[in-house]
């Protein structure tokens, strides 16, 4: 990745009779542009080249580096959602709507919501547009509440959105294995061949075993 972001400074200071860059500055578009994936760079400072006269500034090449990544951040309000209203509520975090609900959290638990809301959304907008600043995509990472069962619903949801992979459910709970399996839509899976209950739940026993020895 430094090779390309290399060439795309040696691009740009051709185009435009930049001054040499100095090894600061280098070092700055380097840890800028870093955490972007392979050949975004270059995409970049050539759509940048085809369309502007102007000289570029580093923040015009992230632009255009982010410009090119699918939007798999959950807006504000979708995050909010998300929140659990209650201990018995699972949901699917990331760090950012993990961060921006402790912002809000003082003000729900003074019985503010609407305050606690506009607390949480401008915490969550700050945190996702430094995240996409920096070329990363949402991780998520599941948060249970006291309702088990519940557990596997949020688990299977997730599986279906996109935000966790179908292995890592059913290690997370392999109790509730086949339901996984059957809420993330995941046709032709071997769990769904499952023979009855009493086969399932021998097999989430497996499972249970499996993981203890991991």
């Amino acid at each position: 990745m430094k090779t390309e972001i290399a060439k795309a400074i040696a691009l740009l200071t051709a185009e435009y009779d930049l001054p040499a860059f100095s090894p600061d500055r280098i070092a700055m578009w380097m840890e800028a542009l870093c955490h972007f994936p392979r050949g975004s760079v270059t995409k970049s400072a050539e759509n940048y080249m085809r369309t502007n006269k102007f000289k570029p500034q580093l923040a015009d090449i992230v632009q255009g580096c982010v410009a090119q990544m699918p939007n798999a951040w959950l807006s504000a309000d979708e995050a909010w959602a998300l929140m659990p209203k209650s201990e018995m509520d699972s949901c699917m975090l990331t760090n950012e709507s993990a961060q921006a609900m402790a912002a809000a959290s003082p003000l729900l638990e003074a019985g503010d919501r609407i305050a606690a809301r506009m607390a949480f959304r401008a915490a969550y907008e700050r945190l996702v547009e430094n995240a996409e600043i920096e070329g990363r995509q949402p991780a998520f990472f599941p948060s249970f509440g006291d309702d088990v069962p519940g557990r596997a619903r949020m688990l299977g949801a997730a599986v279906r959105a996109g935000q966790y992979q179908l292995e890592a459910a059913i290690n997370t709970v392999p109790e509730f294995a086949h339901e996984i399996v059957q809420l993330a839509g995941v046709p032709k899976h071997p769990l769904l061949a499952a023979p009855s209950q009493q086969g399932r739940e021998r097999l989430g026993a497996l499972l249970l075993t499996m993981r203890g020895h991991t």
